[in-house]
């Protein structure tokens, strides 16, 4: 909440409603999330399961 109230005060940091943050305010305050909250190991690992998550969600389509 802070981040967004004092950092991203900026109209463009929020959404369509003008309500919620933007994607790219919900990127800004997970990255100063992570950096202070989360050792590299530990990031390193969110990385490789967010890689497995997507390949694994993953749906070819099918024509024909």
């Amino acid at each position: 909440y802070e981040i967004m109230t004092d950092d991203l005060r900026d109209y463009r940091f929020y959404a369509a409603d003008m309500k919620h943050p933007s994607e790219v305010a919900v990127d800004y305050i997970y990255e100063i999330f992570t950096k202070h909250y989360m050792n590299p190991r530990t990031v390193e690992r969110m990385t490789v399961c967010r890689k497995e998550y997507l390949r694994n969600a993953h749906r070819p389509i099918i024509t024909g």
